[in-house]
């Protein structure tokens, strides 16, 4: 989920949705990951017609909040240089998320955690994790309030991912990645060579 062009909220489906961080991870040149916050729905959110979701309304309708990378991988050779409605249809570059340890609700407000991810003794990243926003629910709170999808809203139980905390991070070789926030390490993903190379790509 995320705010696309004339600010308008938008949202693609995360597929496959990964469970089990122990499951090992496909890599190839070009595949990159975003360590996100998700959120998994603790209630429905119809579409209202006449009263906007408040921010309030919102964080309490959230059960569950969790650490989560998503794997970007788009299967357009232009990727999101191409025209945005196929990059919409590309699922945003979408080619799974994993679903991480659950964190506490605090890491919702104000100032994000400290944030580091590694691969083996390189750091790809240290700093706040901070979404670009400044909140991470404010796509959420975007889409209950003005949904692209034409299915009435959103229900419980969903999961729902609002924006990367350090950016688009690329490892250049297959290699163990390992996340702490606040010192503590929370996530390790075994991101494994794949024999089959660079796969075949669309072009724009």
């Amino acid at each position: 989920m995320a705010i696309g062009p004339g600010n308008r909220p938008i949202a693609a489906p995360l597929h496959p949705l990964i469970r089990d961080t122990r499951q090992p991870l496909s890599w190839r040149p070009g595949i990159a990951i975003e360590v996100e916050f998700a959120v998994e729905l603790g209630a429905e959110l119809p579409y209202r017609l006449r009263k906007n979701y408040s921010r309030a309304e919102i964080e309490a309708a959230v059960g569950g909040i969790y650490l989560g990378v998503e794997i970007i991988d788009s299967r357009l050779i232009e990727g999101s240089n191409s025209p945005f409605e196929l990059f919409l249809a590309d699922s945003l570059a979408n080619a799974g998320y994993v679903l991480g340890p659950q964190v506490p609700r605090e890491f919702l407000m104000g100032d994000g955690p400290a944030l580091t991810v590694s691969a083996g003794a390189q750091l790809l990243y240290r700093g706040q994790a901070n979404h670009p926003s400044g909140d991470p629910l404010t796509p959420l709170v975007a889409y209950a309030n003005d949904p692209s999808d034409q299915l009435g809203g959103l229900r419980s139980g969903q999961i729902v991912t609002t924006g990367s905390l350090c950016g688009v991070i690329s490892p250049q070789a297959s290699t163990q990645i390992d996340i702490t926030l606040n010192g503590v390490h929370v996530m390790q993903l075994d991101m494994t060579a794949n024999p089959e190379g660079e796969s075949e790509k669309a072009s724009g």
